[in-house]
Protein backbone atom coordinates (compact mmCIF):
# COMPACT_ATOMS: atom_id res chain seq x y z
CA UNK A 1 0.00 0.00 0.00
CA UNK A 2 1.58 3.50 -0.91
CA UNK A 3 1.62 5.97 1.69
CA UNK A 4 1.65 9.09 -0.03
CA UNK A 5 -1.25 9.34 -2.03
CA UNK A 6 -1.60 13.11 -1.42
CA UNK A 7 1.76 15.04 -2.29
CA UNK A 8 0.50 18.91 -2.58
CA UNK A 9 2.03 20.16 -5.58
CA UNK A 10 -1.02 20.06 -6.94
CA UNK A 11 0.58 17.62 -9.84
CA UNK A 12 -1.51 14.26 -10.54
CA UNK A 13 0.43 10.95 -9.49
CA UNK A 14 -0.67 8.06 -11.44
CA UNK A 15 0.30 4.62 -10.73
CA UNK A 16 0.27 3.96 -14.79
CA UNK A 17 -0.19 6.28 -17.02
CA UNK A 18 -3.59 5.28 -18.49
CA UNK A 19 -4.98 4.85 -15.16
CA UNK A 20 -6.62 8.02 -12.79
CA UNK A 21 -4.66 9.01 -10.07
CA UNK A 22 -7.44 8.15 -7.79
CA UNK A 23 -7.28 4.74 -7.95
CA UNK A 24 -4.31 4.54 -6.28
CA UNK A 25 -6.44 4.68 -3.00
CA UNK A 26 -6.57 1.21 -1.60
CA UNK A 27 -9.74 -0.55 -0.31
CA UNK A 28 -10.80 0.29 3.47
CA UNK A 29 -10.07 -1.59 6.44
CA UNK A 30 -11.65 -4.48 6.43
CA UNK A 31 -13.50 -3.16 9.95
CA UNK A 32 -14.79 -0.52 7.47
CA UNK A 33 -16.78 -3.21 5.49
CA UNK A 34 -20.05 -4.44 6.07
CA UNK A 35 -20.19 -8.16 4.19
CA UNK A 36 -23.33 -8.92 3.55
CA UNK A 37 -22.47 -12.77 3.81
CA UNK A 38 -19.63 -12.62 6.40
CA UNK A 39 -20.05 -11.92 9.83
CA UNK A 40 -18.75 -8.72 11.81
CA UNK A 41 -15.34 -9.43 14.11
CA UNK A 42 -16.61 -9.25 17.41
CA UNK A 43 -15.08 -9.67 20.91
CA UNK A 44 -17.64 -10.60 23.08
CA UNK A 45 -17.08 -9.51 26.76
CA UNK A 46 -17.98 -11.26 29.89
CA UNK A 47 -21.80 -11.80 30.77
CA UNK A 48 -22.71 -10.32 27.43
CA UNK A 49 -23.90 -13.58 25.79
CA UNK A 50 -26.10 -14.50 28.90
CA UNK A 51 -27.83 -10.79 28.27
CA UNK A 52 -28.56 -11.82 25.02
CA UNK A 53 -29.85 -15.07 25.25
CA UNK A 54 -32.05 -13.73 28.21
CA UNK A 55 -33.42 -11.12 25.67
CA UNK A 56 -33.97 -13.48 22.98
CA UNK A 57 -36.21 -15.77 25.21
CA UNK A 58 -38.24 -13.06 27.26
CA UNK A 59 -38.30 -11.10 23.77
CA UNK A 60 -37.45 -8.29 25.45
CA UNK A 61 -35.20 -5.42 23.91
CA UNK A 62 -31.50 -5.17 24.90
CA UNK A 63 -30.31 -2.02 26.13
CA UNK A 64 -26.53 -1.91 26.16
CA UNK A 65 -24.58 1.13 27.75
CA UNK A 66 -20.99 2.32 26.89
CA UNK A 67 -18.74 4.13 25.88
CA UNK A 68 -18.98 5.39 22.24
CA UNK A 69 -17.01 2.70 19.88
CA UNK A 70 -17.28 -0.30 22.53
CA UNK A 71 -19.16 -2.68 19.91
CA UNK A 72 -22.47 -1.89 20.72
CA UNK A 73 -23.59 -1.40 16.96
CA UNK A 74 -21.74 -4.32 16.12
CA UNK A 75 -23.57 -6.82 18.11
CA UNK A 76 -26.36 -6.06 16.36
CA UNK A 77 -25.11 -7.08 12.78
CA UNK A 78 -23.93 -9.73 14.83
CA UNK A 79 -27.53 -11.11 15.61
CA UNK A 80 -28.82 -10.42 12.52
CA UNK A 81 -26.71 -12.51 10.59
CA UNK A 82 -25.86 -15.26 13.48
CA UNK A 83 -30.02 -15.97 13.82
CA UNK A 84 -30.51 -14.92 9.51
CA UNK A 85 -32.76 -12.15 10.25
CA UNK A 86 -32.38 -10.70 7.68
CA UNK A 87 -30.62 -6.99 6.72
CA UNK A 88 -30.13 -5.13 10.20
CA UNK A 89 -32.98 -2.35 10.35
CA UNK A 90 -31.59 0.54 11.77
CA UNK A 91 -33.07 3.99 13.58
CA UNK A 92 -30.50 6.27 14.57
CA UNK A 93 -31.86 8.72 17.06
CA UNK A 94 -31.68 12.39 17.15
CA UNK A 95 -33.21 14.87 19.86
CA UNK A 96 -35.55 15.49 17.30
CA UNK A 97 -36.93 11.86 16.27
CA UNK A 98 -40.61 10.82 17.05
CA UNK A 99 -42.13 8.16 17.28
CA UNK A 100 -43.91 8.26 13.46
CA UNK A 101 -40.86 8.61 12.23
CA UNK A 102 -40.07 5.17 13.46
CA UNK A 103 -43.65 3.67 12.13
CA UNK A 104 -44.61 5.44 9.17
CA UNK A 105 -44.30 7.88 7.20
CA UNK A 106 -47.18 9.84 4.82
CA UNK A 107 -46.11 12.40 1.84
CA UNK A 108 -48.93 14.32 2.34
CA UNK A 109 -47.72 17.03 -0.35
CA UNK A 110 -46.28 14.57 -2.85
CA UNK A 111 -50.07 13.23 -3.24
CA UNK A 112 -51.60 16.28 -3.50
CA UNK A 113 -49.33 17.54 -6.29
CA UNK A 114 -50.08 14.12 -7.81
CA UNK A 115 -54.00 14.42 -7.61
CA UNK A 116 -53.59 18.16 -8.94
CA UNK A 117 -51.55 17.12 -12.19
CA UNK A 118 -54.38 14.62 -12.87
CA UNK A 119 -56.97 16.54 -12.21
CA UNK A 120 -54.98 19.54 -14.41
CA UNK A 121 -54.56 16.56 -17.42
CA UNK A 122 -56.21 17.93 -20.25
CA UNK A 123 -58.89 15.88 -21.89
CA UNK A 124 -57.97 14.34 -24.95
CA UNK A 125 -60.58 15.42 -27.96
CA UNK A 126 -61.91 12.73 -30.19
CA UNK A 127 -60.91 12.89 -33.91
CA UNK A 128 -63.83 13.83 -35.92
CA UNK A 129 -65.00 11.92 -39.06
CA UNK A 130 -63.67 12.60 -42.53
CA UNK A 131 -65.60 15.50 -44.36
CA UNK A 132 -67.89 16.59 -40.64
CA UNK A 133 -68.61 19.83 -39.87
CA UNK A 134 -67.32 20.73 -36.49
CA UNK A 135 -69.29 20.52 -33.24
CA UNK A 136 -69.46 23.65 -31.61
CA UNK A 137 -70.51 22.64 -28.69
CA UNK A 138 -67.24 21.56 -28.57
CA UNK A 139 -65.71 25.05 -28.53
CA UNK A 140 -66.24 26.00 -25.16
CA UNK A 141 -64.91 28.52 -23.15
CA UNK A 142 -63.41 27.57 -19.53
CA UNK A 143 -66.65 28.97 -18.13
CA UNK A 144 -69.11 26.65 -20.24
CA UNK A 145 -69.63 29.87 -22.36
CA UNK A 146 -70.03 29.18 -26.57
CA UNK A 147 -66.47 30.20 -28.30
CA UNK A 148 -68.47 31.81 -31.37
CA UNK A 149 -68.48 35.28 -31.50
CA UNK A 150 -71.06 37.53 -29.93
CA UNK A 151 -73.73 38.25 -32.50
CA UNK A 152 -73.50 41.92 -33.79
CA UNK A 153 -77.11 43.73 -33.74
CA UNK A 154 -79.35 44.18 -36.81
CA UNK A 155 -81.81 47.01 -38.19
CA UNK A 156 -84.97 46.17 -36.56
CA UNK A 157 -87.39 44.21 -38.35
CA UNK A 158 -84.42 42.39 -40.02
CA UNK A 159 -82.84 39.32 -38.86
CA UNK A 160 -79.94 37.34 -39.71
CA UNK A 161 -79.60 33.83 -41.32
CA UNK A 162 -78.15 32.96 -37.64
CA UNK A 163 -81.22 33.94 -35.60
CA UNK A 164 -83.66 32.71 -38.42
CA UNK A 165 -82.27 29.21 -38.02
CA UNK A 166 -82.45 29.60 -34.45
CA UNK A 167 -86.38 29.99 -34.52
CA UNK A 168 -88.19 27.77 -32.63
CA UNK A 169 -90.35 25.33 -34.78
CA UNK A 170 -88.46 25.92 -37.64
CA UNK A 171 -85.63 24.29 -39.85
CA UNK A 172 -82.31 26.06 -40.82
CA UNK A 173 -82.64 26.74 -44.91
CA UNK A 174 -80.68 23.65 -46.92
CA UNK A 175 -79.00 26.54 -48.83
CA UNK A 176 -75.46 27.40 -49.65
CA UNK A 177 -76.42 30.62 -48.08
CA UNK A 178 -73.42 31.48 -45.09
CA UNK A 179 -74.26 32.39 -41.58
CA UNK A 180 -73.78 36.42 -41.33
CA UNK A 181 -72.24 35.64 -37.89
CA UNK A 182 -69.86 33.21 -38.23
CA UNK A 183 -69.21 33.11 -42.43
CA UNK A 184 -69.64 29.02 -41.70
CA UNK A 185 -72.86 27.16 -43.69
CA UNK A 186 -75.04 26.12 -40.99
CA UNK A 187 -75.14 22.49 -39.79
CA UNK A 188 -78.37 21.02 -41.37
CA UNK A 189 -80.19 17.70 -39.95
CA UNK A 190 -79.74 14.81 -41.46
CA UNK A 191 -82.79 13.56 -43.19
CA UNK A 192 -81.42 10.79 -45.12
CA UNK A 193 -84.53 8.17 -45.63
CA UNK A 194 -83.73 4.40 -44.16
CA UNK A 195 -82.06 2.63 -46.74
CA UNK A 196 -79.96 5.40 -48.11
CA UNK A 197 -76.22 5.00 -49.04
CA UNK A 198 -75.44 8.19 -47.70
CA UNK A 199 -73.44 7.35 -44.41
CA UNK A 200 -74.58 9.62 -41.37
CA UNK A 201 -72.24 11.83 -40.05
CA UNK A 202 -70.19 10.57 -36.98
CA UNK A 203 -70.50 11.84 -33.44
CA UNK A 204 -67.90 14.83 -33.56
CA UNK A 205 -67.34 14.71 -29.81
CA UNK A 206 -66.61 11.71 -27.32
CA UNK A 207 -67.36 11.47 -23.42
CA UNK A 208 -65.56 12.81 -20.94
CA UNK A 209 -62.33 10.78 -20.15
CA UNK A 210 -63.42 9.67 -16.47
CA UNK A 211 -60.76 10.85 -13.89
CA UNK A 212 -59.11 8.35 -11.52
CA UNK A 213 -60.39 7.68 -7.89
CA UNK A 214 -57.72 9.44 -6.01
CA UNK A 215 -58.57 7.66 -2.73
CA UNK A 216 -57.69 4.47 -4.21
CA UNK A 217 -55.99 1.48 -2.05
CA UNK A 218 -52.91 1.52 -4.73
CA UNK A 219 -52.96 5.59 -5.04
CA UNK A 220 -53.01 6.09 -0.80
CA UNK A 221 -50.29 3.43 -0.70
CA UNK A 222 -47.69 4.58 -2.81
CA UNK A 223 -47.34 7.73 -0.18
CA UNK A 224 -46.47 5.38 2.48
CA UNK A 225 -43.42 4.64 3.70
CA UNK A 226 -43.09 2.09 6.80
CA UNK A 227 -40.07 3.27 9.08
CA UNK A 228 -37.29 0.69 10.44
CA UNK A 229 -39.66 -0.03 13.54
CA UNK A 230 -42.80 -0.04 11.54
CA UNK A 231 -41.27 -2.21 8.98
CA UNK A 232 -39.88 -4.74 11.81
CA UNK A 233 -43.44 -5.35 13.12
CA UNK A 234 -45.50 -5.53 9.71
CA UNK A 235 -42.71 -8.51 8.49
CA UNK A 236 -43.63 -12.01 8.22
CA UNK A 237 -40.90 -13.33 10.24
CA UNK A 238 -38.40 -11.43 12.91
CA UNK A 239 -36.46 -9.07 12.23
CA UNK A 240 -33.13 -7.04 13.68
CA UNK A 241 -33.63 -3.48 14.81
CA UNK A 242 -31.05 -1.35 16.10
CA UNK A 243 -32.10 1.67 17.93
CA UNK A 244 -28.89 3.72 18.16
CA UNK A 245 -28.27 6.18 20.18
CA UNK A 246 -31.40 6.44 22.26
CA UNK A 247 -29.94 8.60 24.50
CA UNK A 248 -30.20 11.28 22.50
CA UNK A 249 -34.24 11.02 22.41
CA UNK A 250 -36.53 13.65 24.06
CA UNK A 251 -37.97 12.41 27.30
CA UNK A 252 -41.07 10.82 26.49
CA UNK A 253 -40.09 8.85 23.01
CA UNK A 254 -38.30 6.09 24.97
CA UNK A 255 -41.75 5.23 26.75
CA UNK A 256 -43.85 5.81 23.71
CA UNK A 257 -41.58 3.63 21.86
CA UNK A 258 -41.73 0.38 24.13
CA UNK A 259 -45.52 0.90 24.71
CA UNK A 260 -46.06 0.24 20.79
CA UNK A 261 -43.68 -2.64 21.26
CA UNK A 262 -45.89 -3.96 24.37
CA UNK A 263 -49.26 -3.59 22.60
CA UNK A 264 -47.84 -5.08 19.22
CA UNK A 265 -49.88 -3.03 17.15
CA UNK A 266 -49.84 0.34 15.47
CA UNK A 267 -52.25 2.48 12.96
CA UNK A 268 -51.40 4.68 9.78
CA UNK A 269 -54.62 6.89 10.03
CA UNK A 270 -54.30 7.61 6.17
CA UNK A 271 -55.05 4.08 5.04
CA UNK A 272 -57.44 3.75 8.03
CA UNK A 273 -59.28 6.69 6.50
CA UNK A 274 -59.14 5.34 3.24
CA UNK A 275 -60.76 2.15 4.34
CA UNK A 276 -59.52 0.63 0.80
CA UNK A 277 -57.39 -1.89 1.46
CA UNK A 278 -55.51 -4.16 1.53
CA UNK A 279 -52.69 -1.73 1.27
CA UNK A 280 -48.87 -2.69 -0.73
CA UNK A 281 -46.67 -0.23 1.22
CA UNK A 282 -42.79 -0.25 0.77
CA UNK A 283 -40.48 -0.77 3.71
CA UNK A 284 -37.40 1.07 5.01
CA UNK A 285 -35.44 -2.08 3.88
CA UNK A 286 -37.12 -1.50 0.23
CA UNK A 287 -39.55 -4.22 0.14
CA UNK A 288 -43.21 -4.54 0.07
CA UNK A 289 -45.68 -5.08 2.85
CA UNK A 290 -49.30 -5.72 2.90
CA UNK A 291 -51.56 -3.58 5.37
CA UNK A 292 -54.65 -4.72 6.30
CA UNK A 293 -57.85 -2.92 5.08
CA UNK A 294 -58.43 -0.79 8.32
CA UNK A 295 -54.71 0.21 8.41
CA UNK A 296 -53.48 -1.31 11.16
CA UNK A 297 -50.62 -3.78 11.50
CA UNK A 298 -51.21 -6.24 14.52
CA UNK A 299 -47.75 -8.47 15.53
CA UNK A 300 -47.73 -11.86 16.56
CA UNK A 301 -45.72 -12.76 19.65
CA UNK A 302 -43.58 -15.34 17.94
CA UNK A 303 -42.68 -12.72 15.26
CA UNK A 304 -41.33 -9.95 17.76
CA UNK A 305 -38.23 -8.49 16.48
CA UNK A 306 -35.12 -8.49 17.99
CA UNK A 307 -34.34 -5.23 19.55
CA UNK A 308 -30.91 -3.72 20.08
CA UNK A 309 -30.96 -0.45 22.04
CA UNK A 310 -27.50 1.56 22.52
CA UNK A 311 -26.59 4.39 24.94
CA UNK A 312 -23.85 6.42 25.55
CA UNK A 313 -24.64 7.29 29.17
CA UNK A 314 -26.07 10.67 27.82
CA UNK A 315 -29.41 10.29 30.28
CA UNK A 316 -30.95 8.43 32.72
CA UNK A 317 -34.40 6.40 31.92
CA UNK A 318 -37.60 6.14 33.70
CA UNK A 319 -37.86 3.04 35.85
CA UNK A 320 -40.63 1.77 33.27
CA UNK A 321 -38.67 2.22 30.63
CA UNK A 322 -35.75 -0.01 32.10
CA UNK A 323 -37.97 -2.85 33.56
CA UNK A 324 -38.66 -3.76 29.87
CA UNK A 325 -35.58 -4.19 28.52
CA UNK A 326 -33.13 -6.39 29.70
CA UNK A 327 -29.88 -3.78 30.54
CA UNK A 328 -25.72 -5.09 29.72
CA UNK A 329 -22.85 -2.23 30.75
CA UNK A 330 -20.69 -2.84 28.24
CA UNK A 331 -17.19 -3.13 30.40
CA UNK A 332 -14.02 -0.79 29.78
CA UNK A 333 -11.59 -2.21 27.34
CA UNK A 334 -9.09 -4.52 28.25
CA UNK A 335 -5.12 -4.83 27.58
CA UNK A 336 -6.04 -8.46 26.65
CA UNK A 337 -9.49 -7.34 24.81
CA UNK A 338 -7.32 -5.01 22.74
CA UNK A 339 -4.76 -7.69 21.93
CA UNK A 340 -7.39 -10.11 20.11
CA UNK A 341 -9.44 -7.42 19.13
CA UNK A 342 -6.23 -6.12 16.72
CA UNK A 343 -5.22 -9.68 15.61
CA UNK A 344 -8.24 -10.35 14.56
CA UNK A 345 -8.91 -7.59 12.64
CA UNK A 346 -5.48 -6.87 11.20
CA UNK A 347 -2.94 -9.91 11.38
CA UNK A 348 -5.71 -12.70 10.86
CA UNK A 349 -5.59 -13.82 14.36
CA UNK A 350 -1.85 -13.52 14.72
CA UNK A 351 -0.96 -11.67 18.11
CA UNK A 352 2.52 -11.89 17.64
CA UNK A 353 2.42 -9.43 14.74
CA UNK A 354 0.54 -6.93 16.67
CA UNK A 355 2.52 -3.94 18.28
CA UNK A 356 1.80 -4.79 21.81
CA UNK A 357 3.73 -1.76 23.58
CA UNK A 358 1.07 0.71 21.27
CA UNK A 359 -1.81 -1.72 22.63
CA UNK A 360 -0.60 -1.32 26.33
CA UNK A 361 -0.13 2.35 26.25
CA UNK A 362 -4.12 2.47 24.75
CA UNK A 363 -5.37 0.46 27.44
CA UNK A 364 -3.37 2.32 30.53
CA UNK A 365 -4.93 5.50 28.79
CA UNK A 366 -8.54 4.31 28.75
CA UNK A 367 -8.19 3.02 32.36
CA UNK A 368 -6.99 6.65 33.54
CA UNK A 369 -10.18 7.66 32.03
CA UNK A 370 -9.44 8.99 28.59
CA UNK A 371 -12.57 9.40 26.17
CA UNK A 372 -10.75 6.27 23.19
CA UNK A 373 -12.57 4.10 20.97
CA UNK A 374 -11.40 1.11 19.82
CA UNK A 375 -11.73 1.58 16.10
CA UNK A 376 -8.80 4.51 16.73
CA UNK A 377 -6.25 1.92 18.33
CA UNK A 378 -7.09 -0.05 15.06
CA UNK A 379 -6.54 2.73 12.62
CA UNK A 380 -3.33 3.85 14.11
CA UNK A 381 -1.91 0.54 13.93
CA UNK A 382 -3.14 -0.02 10.08
CA UNK A 383 -1.83 2.94 9.37
CA UNK A 384 1.57 2.88 10.70
CA UNK A 385 1.74 -0.70 8.86
CA UNK A 386 1.88 1.29 5.54
CA UNK A 387 3.33 5.02 6.89
CA UNK A 388 7.01 6.15 6.53
CA UNK A 389 8.44 5.76 9.91
CA UNK A 390 9.02 9.76 10.32
CA UNK A 391 5.17 10.06 10.38
CA UNK A 392 4.55 7.34 13.10
CA UNK A 393 4.35 10.74 15.99
CA UNK A 394 2.20 12.61 13.79
CA UNK A 395 -0.15 9.98 13.46
CA UNK A 396 -0.49 8.65 16.86
CA UNK A 397 -1.06 12.48 17.97
CA UNK A 398 -3.60 12.93 15.38
CA UNK A 399 -5.12 9.32 15.65
CA UNK A 400 -5.15 8.50 19.20
CA UNK A 401 -6.32 11.94 20.53
CA UNK A 402 -8.82 11.63 23.22
CA UNK A 403 -12.42 12.42 22.01
CA UNK A 404 -13.24 14.40 25.18
CA UNK A 405 -10.42 16.81 23.78
CA UNK A 406 -12.58 20.83 22.33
Amino acid sequence: MSWDLFVGDGKPHRAREDEEAWRRIPDPPRWRTQSPTEPPVFDLPDGLTVAVNAALHLRRPLLLTGAPGSGKSTLARLLAHELELGTLLRWHITSKSTLTDALYQYDALGRLHAVQARQAAPTAAAPTAPGAAPDPQAATSPGGTSAVPAKTPTAPGKESAAQTSAAPGKAPAASGKTSAVSGRTPAVPDKTPAGSDKTPVAPSSAPARPEQNDTSAADVARFVTLGPLGTALASSRPRALLIDEIDKSDLDLPGDLLDVMENGHFTVPVLARAADGPYRVRGSDQDTYTIPEDGTVRLPLEHFPVIVLTSNRERTFPAPFLRRCVRFEMPAVTEPALSRIVAAHLTDGDPATAESETIAEFARRVEGGDQLAVNQLLEFVYLVSAADPSARDELKKTILRDLGDA
